[in-house]
């Protein structure tokens, strides 16, 4: 019973998905945008990326992402690589809608670290409806493939007119398994 109670004290950080920006446990670098948005890019041509300061979810600045409608998609994307290999992750983003309906975080996987040497295989989260009012909550449980060495996060929104959001608290915990393969 008592190791029970340790593995349960040693794996509890591991469970609460990393809300709490940063974690020791979440892979993401500048998951708060504390002071800038170092790290991160727009994915495409069409979409800018900013610091906006005090107006962070749990943090004292956010990420703002705008389409311009240069790429023609009415999509707000931005991205950032993260070093992971083959393990289910819980993934998660706060997302505060400017003009914007849905947002989901998924990634692109690579067969090097650093994002080098795409593999194709892109895996999407569910998107969630957000709002203008306050932060919402993206979660997800993806699985990154076997013989992939990193993944691009791609922050994403759309159907906005042009699309733009806020984005905070971005989160990638790997999750445990054990012995027997399961959580």
């Amino acid at each position: 019973m008592r190791k029970l109670a340790l593995w349960v004290l040693l794996l509890m950080p591991m469970y609460a998905l990393a809300q709490d920006c940063p974690s020791a446990f979440n892979l993401v670098g500048n998951c708060g945008f504390n002071s800038s948005t170092a790290g991160y890019s727009p994915q495409e041509p069409g979409d800018t990326i900013e610091f906006v300061a005090n107006v962070g979810a749990t943090s004292p600045g956010a990420m703002r992402v705008t389409d311009t409608n240069a790429d023609g998609n009415n999509e707000a994307e931005a991205e950032t690589c993260v070093n992971a290999s083959r393990g289910q992750y819980r993934l998660g983003a706060s997302f505060r809608a400017i003009a914007a309906e849905t947002c989901f975080v998924g990634f692109d996987e690579h067969v090097q670290p650093n994002c080098a040497a795409p593999n194709g295989n892109f895996v999407s989260g569910t998107p969630v409806a957000v709002n203008t009012q306050s932060f919402t909550r993206f979660q997800g449980q993806p699985v990154v493939g076997a013989g992939v060495a990193s993944v691009e996060l791609v922050i994403l929104c759309a159907n906005g007119t042009p699309a733009q959001f806020d984005v905070d608290d971005i989160a990638m915990v790997e999750l445990p398994m054990f012995a027997n393969g399961f959580e």
